[in-house]
């Protein structure tokens, strides 16, 4: 079956248009930017000035980090960066540009990528671009994601961006071109999902956006872009909703959720995930 008619259907069942869940991959393609690993690599070489310091803290965590290793890595990498350019002098401009917002225990990791992030620019000619803008005039109800990048804010200039689970919380919710970022934004550094501990607080104060997630889920076409479909964000995601949900709902609900992987050679294949109690 072709992708516009697995879209199609999926809108037919539900009478709505479709929410995007934007991944990282997406960033990668129209901005250049890192995938997490990546991003993590180039900090941990740049405080360090050892291009296998990765691997250093690769070898010191458990494999079996209940967040994954990314942000066990994260952890160990904040806590060395953070050190170096509050003692280091090679960040003494860095100290006085962000000296307040250090002095309020802003992690210097979270500014440094903020900062390094949001110096991607996207490519003007894209035809693929323009096409993405017209669909979501008409076609895309609402975005979420897990992006730090301001890409989607961009993108969509019309569309109203809620930063973490605090101003979902705190704000009216109309589900119609909003754009829920909720691993916080590279706008506000302290609101970065990034450590095994931020991942900790962050399930802890998760019913809110459980419940918002399921509702959507629930009612609209989920469209996947930028993820693998072995995502551990993404996995956590859909067993936290299967606990919540009977088989038969469960069996609606998998037919409303529709991946597009990007592959290595830029061809594009489509995948119906299936949930699995």
């Amino acid at each position: 079956m072709e992708l516009s008619d697995i879209i199609k259907n999926a809108i037919q069942t539900t009478g709505k248009h479709p929410f995007l869940f934007v991944g990282s991959g997406i960033s990668k393609r129209y901005l250049g930017t890192e995938k997490w690993d990546e991003l993590l690599k180039i900090f941990c070489s740049e405080f360090s000035g050892n291009d296998f310091q990765y691997n250093i803290y690769e070898n010191e965590i458990d494999l079996k980090d209940y967040y994954g290793m990314q942000p066990a890595i994260a952890t160990l990498l904040e806590k060395d960066y953070n050190r170096a350019v509050l003692t280091n002098e090679k960040y003494v401009d860095f100290r006085a540009k962000h000296r307040e917002a250090l002095l309020n225990q802003v992690s210097a990791l979270k500014i440094a990528i903020a900062e390094h992030l949001s110096s991607a620019t996207t490519s003007n000619d894209s035809s693929e671009l323009e096409l993405f803008k017209k669909l979501a005039k008409r076609s895309i109800y609402g975005i979420i994601t897990t992006n730090y990048d301001t890409f989607l804010e961009t993108l969509f200039p019309h569309f109203t961006t809620y930063i973490g689970q605090e101003e979902l919380l705190f704000s009216k919710i109309d589900n119609v071109g909003e754009i829920y970022k909720i691993h916080g934004s590279v706008t506000d550094p302290r609101s970065l999902i990034l450590t095994s501990k931020d991942y900790e607080l962050f399930e802890k104060k998760s019913a809110y956006l459980t419940a918002k997630l399921l509702t959507i889920f629930l009612e609209y076409p989920i469209i996947f872009l930028g993820y693998s479909l072995n995502d551990r964000n993404i996995r956590n995601i859909f067993s936290t909703i299967s606990d919540c949900l009977s088989q038969q709902k469960l069996d609606k609900l998998k037919n409303q959720l529709i991946f597009v992987e990007f592959s290595a050679d830029e061809t594009i294949s489509c995948n119906l995930i299936m949930i699995k109690t």
